[in-house]
């Protein structure tokens, strides 16, 4: 918990830069304020090895047996709704950062921040879908897979690769863009995203991309678009079984929708890795596909 941690920090106009978290838990929650002064900015380097602290740097405690939570140590980070910037390579080399929350208070990030924290693949930002945040400027700093958490919905961006080829005797080169990932990346307009566009994509991603990265697409988009994945997921069934973020909500709401199959549940309950999942499988199996019960009338014997 943030209490437990101890921070290196600057002021400048009554107001906290952070350069450094000392604590024992690579789960950090950013405080809204240092020692009374507001905490609006990350530093450079922040939670990478690499240091960029000012001489004149302040500590808000003593750092005892804390750790220097930076690198290989930090796995995820809540940045309070007080912090307007993130400068540059705050997450450097951070390689097993897998989380990240943040807020629309977030107005600007600076370059690299997010280099080589490639297991980086969720990122909860804590407002609705149609509340303009800094998502493209994020979105332009990650070239993997990544899901990004609204209140209300959560969208998946597919990897994309950018290549170079060669395109004349002069050694000249021009940047070829391989995967939809990129093209979903641009569906944001005044800082929103259009979810009309960026569905629309879908049927150019069935042209190019694979069955596992399309199963995810299309089963995280499901539970606010049901109608339009629907029938890709009717198709898929087995790359529906294999889905490894297959949760008891996305099931139920599949099978709500009728897009998942009795005989999918039954591959689902069979190999079902906990006592609780499975009846709570049966459970749905009983719901959704009850067993008839028979009758009979004295004319049948």
């Amino acid at each position: 918990m943030e209490e437990n941690n101890v921070y290196q920090y600057k002021i400048n106009d009554g107001k906290a830069t952070l350069y450094r978290v000392y604590g024992n838990n690579g789960h950090i929650v950013l405080p809204e304020q240092i020692d009374g002064y507001p905490l609006v900015s990350i530093g450079p380097y922040c939670f990478s090895r690499s240091q960029r602290i000012p001489g004149d740097a302040i500590y808000s405690g003593e750092i005892d047996n804390r750790f220097e939570l930076c690198g290989p140590l930090v796995e995820s980070v809540e940045i309070s709704h007080s912090i307007t910037f993130i400068d540059s390579h705050a997450f450097y080399n951070c390689k097993k950062l897998q989380h990240i929350s943040l807020s629309a208070s977030l107005k600007d990030i600076g370059g690299d921040i997010f280099v080589n924290a490639t297991k980086l693949h969720d990122i909860t930002i804590r407002e609705k879908a149609s509340c303009p945040t800094i998502l493209r400027a994020i979105l332009h700093q990650i070239s993997w897979d990544i899901e990004i958490h609204f209140q209300d919905l959560s969208l998946f961006y597919p990897e994309y690769y950018e290549v170079y080829d060669e395109i004349g005797p002069a050694h000249l080169f021009g940047m070829n863009i391989q995967g939809e990932g990129f093209r979903l990346r641009q569906c944001i307009k005044e800082d929103v995203v259009n979810l009309e566009e960026f569905d629309s994509v879908f049927e150019k991603l069935c042209k190019d991309e694979s069955a596992k990265t399309l199963i995810h697409f299309a089963l995280v988009r499901f539970v606010q678009n049901p109608e339009f994945y629907k029938p890709y997921i009717l198709e898929h069934q087995k790359d529906v079984e294999r889905f490894e973020n297959l949760n008891l909500c996305l099931i139920d709401s599949l099978l709500a929708h009728a897009a998942l199959t009795k005989e999918s549940l039954d591959v689902l309950i069979a190999q079902s890795r906990s006592a609780s999942e499975t009846t709570q499988l049966i459970a749905y199996k009983k719901k959704y596909f009850p067993v008839k019960k028979m009758s009979y009338s004295f004319e049948d014997f």
